[in-house]
């Protein structure tokens, strides 16, 4: 009750029905093949900082926005991935995998890779109502 006051209804239930899962079912869907939270992407991207650091938080957040923004440039896919923070910050071997430095925290991560779908068009939206001065 204390964490899902903290937390939020929203993301309590993401943690209760994913994370739990993951940290509980990783053998097991490592054996079987599944990959049903990165989606077999060639790619993770975790950003993370020292938590006593100016701004920790935040600067992740940019560095992986602009690091989304990038990737699309590139002509890749890339999706952020909410799920893998909290693991990686609640499972000291996910984070010894990964190579983060003893202490820092993991405040964003991306997925990255070629889409399976590439469309040719975009949907036309008109700037109705947008004045230039």
């Amino acid at each position: 009750m204390v964490v899902r006051r903290k937390v939020g209804r929203e993301t309590f239930e993401v943690v209760r029905t994913h994370v739990v899962d993951v940290t509980e079912l990783a053998e097991e869907l490592r054996a079987e093949g599944r990959d049903k939270y990165t989606y077999g992407a060639p790619a993770l991207l975790v950003f993370h900082a020292d938590p006593r650091e100016v701004a920790a938080e935040n600067n992740a957040h940019i560095v992986a926005t602009y690091a989304m923004l990038a990737a699309h440039a590139l002509g890749l896919g890339a999706t952020w991935m909410d799920l893998i923070t909290p693991v990686v910050n609640r499972e000291p071997r996910a984070a010894e995998v990964l190579g983060l430095p003893r202490g820092n925290v993991a405040y964003a991560s991306l997925i990255v890779g070629h889409p399976q779908i590439r469309y040719r068009r975009a949907i036309d939206r008109s700037l109705k109502g947008v004045a230039y001065v």
